[in-house]
């Protein structure tokens, strides 16, 4: 918990979940056979909790090691082919469930207007939509748990906001003093109309509500993998490797994002910064390959002098080396992560391991730009691709700071074997 007393969070896209439920998440992932319940899915999907719905991941381990997780939703697979693009079941639905709801609308606009939340969907009403969603139900497959999400997170015909929507709309303006419509038929199809486009973008909605899951699944397969290298007797084209490997797997989701393309070498074509700060190394030609050449070497030469420095002197070295990855910023996201694992890759030769407490963080970024401050930093930047000699001058003094601010920051413990 943080100095208020509220749980951290940890934040995946737009996605908010509680750091004890992720842990509880990772846990089940190494269970013999690994399922996210209804509470769980609700929480990662930020979408209404459905009693009943689970939610099966297969883990696999690729032929080099790594661990890979595939979820299986067959809950929407059947609402997309057999309910949302089944015209014989939409007449269905619309006929027995949509017209009687709309209705029932109609008769109660003064406690829509009234009360603060949605009115619930009359019981005969969920009866029917499960009946009819019934029909060709795959063998194993809960009529109930598919109906209860369709209505809950696709129709959404609790809502309050929709519910306001419809009887504001046209459809339900009422003419003459004997509180008729002036065309029921075509208000009825137009009310109709409304609910099934706003379910159509729920569905689209819902679907891309899994690449939230996904980006969870794909970040537990980098920090696994990541905290499984060990570097001794690593190249330095192994160590780059290694790490763009870190950032395929954290970013396996956003590959297909234009901003997300790597260049002939692996690393970013656009460049980043922290917010509204320019203080990173800006891409010019092969600028950022040649920087993590530099890098890859120093961090090779590192463990070669590992044994013969002391523990004191060996994280200052560490310090300076984080200091230079997050100044380059080789990729488009994930920098901090990858960085952060990298220090654990090298500390791990101490027998140490990096914990990071997340109401520290703040504080960290704090003390990382006072270093970056004290700096000449375009010519330091320009040194990460030119100089490697001018550029640890440099960081031997930033080195100073970053070393007492992980000490300060961080907790270091002694592995577990």
């Amino acid at each position: 918990m943080d100095q208020n007393g509220k749980q951290n969070c940890l934040l995946h896209g737009e996605n908010p979940i509680l750091q004890d439920d992720l842990k509880k998440v990772i846990k089940e992932l190494f269970s013999s056979n690994p399922k996210l319940t209804s509470s769980q899915i609700s929480q990662i999907l930020q979408q209404k909790q459905v009693d009943g719905l689970e939610l099966n991941i297969n883990r696999m381990v690729s032929n080099d090691g790594i661990v890979n997780f595939e979820y299986d939703f067959p809950e929407l697979v059947f609402i997309d082919k057999n309910v949302i693009d089944n015209n014989k079941t939409q007449n269905q639905i619309n006929k027995k469930v949509l017209k009687p709801y709309y209705k029932y609308l109609r008769k109660n606009q003064k406690k829509i207007n009234e009360s603060s939340e949605g009115l619930q969907v009359p019981k005969e009403l969920r009866e029917k939509l499960e009946k009819i969603i019934s029909h060709g139900l795959p063998n194993g497959m809960n009529s109930k748990v598919v109906s209860d999400y369709y209505l809950n997170n696709i129709l959404k015909l609790d809502d309050k906001e929709l519910q306001k929507t419809l009887i504001q709309s046209k459809a339900l303006q009422v003419y003459s003093k004997y509180n008729i419509f002036k065309n029921s038929k075509a208000e009825i199809e137009n009310a109709l109309n409304m609910i099934n486009t706003s379910s159509r973008n729920n569905f689209y909605k819902c679907n891309g509500d899994l690449t939230k899951l996904a980006t969870i699944l794909s970040g537990v397969s980098a920090e696994l993998y990541m905290n499984s290298v060990n570097l001794k007797d690593k190249n330095p084209r192994q160590v780059e490797e290694i790490l763009q490997k870190g950032y395929y797997l954290y970013n396996e989701t956003k590959l297909n994002d234009r901003s997300y393309e790597v260049d002939e070498n692996g690393y970013r074509t656009v460049n980043v910064g922290f917010g509204k700060k320019d203080v990173l190394l800006h891409k010019k030609g092969d600028n950022i390959k040649k920087a993590m050449e530099h890098l890859s070497e120093s961090i090779v030469n590192l463990i070669k002098e590992e044994p013969n420095m002391s523990e004191e002197e060996y994280i200052k070295k560490v310090g300076m080396l984080h200091f230079r990855y997050i100044s380059i910023h080789p990729f488009r996201d994930s920098n901090g992560r990858t960085s952060r694992n990298l220090i654990n890759m090298l500390l791990a030769l101490k027998e140490k391991i990096l914990i990071i407490d997340r109401k520290d963080k703040k504080e960290y970024l704090s003390k990382m730009n006072e270093m970056r401050n004290k700096l000449p930093l375009q010519t330091y930047l320009e040194s990460l691709s030119t100089n490697p000699n001018l550029c640890e001058n440099y960081e031997k003094e930033a080195s100073r700071r970053i070393s007492r601010v992980f000490r300060s920051t961080y907790t270091y413990l002694k592995k577990q074997y």
